[in-house]
């Protein structure tokens, strides 16, 4: 059975109780992505994804982040979407208190080292520069950028090499600050746990996230009217191709059909 719940500053938690499994899984969907990115900062949401790992208040190092999930037999990951940023856990539901601390820690209390942020464009810079080196990701940005233009929907999530360049540390703290808020933020848990002791747990271990407000996306105008078409040749003995059309939307019922 599924419970909802939303505490005070609008953190909405979402409970599924599944006793006869063992573990427990939780998912923290922060409503932040590169659909809310401006060309200039193109990118920082998934940057801020890389830099939470790096390290926080109880755990200041990458290695003390993984071994505190990794360590009891758990899945520790994340990723960035255009609507949202996801970091969730897995553990055995004995150590249901431990991922909700590490994940709480890590979104409440990164350390933002100056340090880190510059390695970390290195980092990403080589991620940017494997993925035009791999055609069958890189065809699919193309057919992103043919259909959206110069708009968020037409980026790549992770951003471009300029962009990552440029961050200033002011910059990736004040992105962090506007949208990691209780009211930009829901929060999942599914395994053998109760909802009275999970949504308890979140609301003791996510007490000081600040309340701010739902997020709002960079306006979209509408996918390119007609034919368009992105070519990008190499000296590779393969090709790669993808087509693409404008659909109808998430919340039609015909959806499913389709």
């Amino acid at each position: 059975m599924l419970h909802t719940f939303t505490l005070p500053g609008g953190l909405h938690v979402l409970v599924e109780e599944l006793p006869h499994t063992h573990s427990v899984s939780v998912g923290c969907f922060v409503g932040v992505g590169s659909g809310h990115e401006n060309p200039p900062d193109c990118g920082i949401s998934h940057f801020i994804e890389h830099m939470l790992f790096k390290g926080s208040r109880k755990r200041p190092n990458p290695r003390l982040i993984s071994d505190a999930i990794e360590g009891i037999g758990g899945i520790l990951d994340a990723y960035t979407g255009f609507e949202s940023t996801v970091y969730y856990a897995k553990v055995a539901d004995i150590h249901f208190d431990r991922a909700v601390d590490v994940l709480a820690d890590m979104l409440l209390f990164p350390c933002f080292d100056p340090r880190d942020v510059e390695k970390e464009r290195r980092v990403i810079a080589e991620e940017l520069r494997a993925t035009e080196d791999t055609p069958s990701e890189l065809v699919h940005l193309l057919l992103d950028g043919a259909m959206w233009s110069d708009q968020p929907l037409g980026r790549d999530i992770a951003g471009d090499e300029a962009a990552v360049a440029a961050y200033t540390h002011a910059q990736v703290l004040a992105h962090w600050q506007r949208y990691y808020t209780r009211a930009n933020t829901v929060i999942s848990i599914a395994g053998n746990i109760s909802a009275e002791r999970a949504v308890a747990a979140i609301a003791q271990a996510f007490e000081a996230m600040p309340e701010g407000a739902p997020a709002l996306f960079v306006p979209s105008q509408p996918p390119q009217p007609g034919p368009a078409l992105a070519l990008r040749t190499d000296d590779s003995e393969q090709g790669n191709f993808c087509i693409g059309f404008p659909g109808i939307p998430q919340d039609d019922p015909d959806r499913r059909a389709m």
